[in-house]
């Protein structure tokens, strides 16, 4: 397993010095914006590929992907904020345009929300579990900052509701067979449940700071 780790970081060297800057470089001059995605999905599905077959995982893969994709095209001559590159834009567009909500399609599909009734103990643990563990982590580092410990739940609460990592990770789990449909139906209501409550507490807590600080 080290040998094949130390394999893929050579391969993700040799991407980012040379590969990828001559690839883009062919690609801009097309002036187009499909060809700047379409270069940019190559390289996305190549790196995800190429992880995948070293055992590191595809997701892993993907973001490495994106974060060599952002690096060339910041560290170019022509450089330029990342958000007014054509392939960024490209890329957000596709993604949020399509690819993104069509997974979230796919989520549901695989949601089985008759067997909640004899998972509902679980379902009430992992809420638990990630509400309590995250408002933990906050509070500490907040109050390690010298801040108050309305803060640190106001901290807390505003990140609690981050569920698509976690969608991913089932989605990806329950396709290989490591989970079944139930824990996955679990996961899918932990993450929604926490989306719909972490902004109505959060409201809240802002209100009583800023009355307590007008005060």
């Amino acid at each position: 397993l080290i040998s094949d780790i130390l394999i893929f970081v050579l391969i993700v060297i040799i991407f980012r010095f040379t590969l990828i800057p001559f690839a883009l470089r062919i690609f801009e001059k097309e002036k187009s914006k499909s060809t700047l995605f379409m270069g940019a999905l190559i390289i996305v599905l190549l790196m995800s590929y190429l992880s995948e077959l070293f055992g590191i995982g595809s997701l892993i893969g993907a973001l490495i992907a994106g974060i060599l994709v952002r690096q060339t095209l910041l560290s170019g001559e022509d450089r330029k904020p990342w958000r007014k590159n054509e392939i960024s834009h490209s890329i957000h567009i596709i993604s949020f345009g399509f690819l993104i909500p069509l997974f979230f399609v796919n989520v549901g599909l695989n949601t089985s929300f008759g067997t909640l009734s004899s998972n509902i103990s679980l379902v009430i643990v992992l809420v638990l579990i990630s509400i309590i563990g995250t408002l933990a982590g906050t509070v500490i580092g907040v109050l390690l900052s010298k801040g108050t410990l309305t803060e640190g739940l106001i901290v807390g609460w505003g990140v609690i509701p981050k569920g698509d990592t976690e969608l991913v990770i089932a989605t990806l789990a329950l396709n290989n067979g490591l989970i079944s449909v139930d824990i996955f139906t679990a996961i899918i209501t932990v993450a929604l449940a926490s989306t719909f409550l972490a902004p109505i507490v959060f409201k809240i807590l802002i209100k009583r700071h800023a009355k307590i600080t007008r005060q």
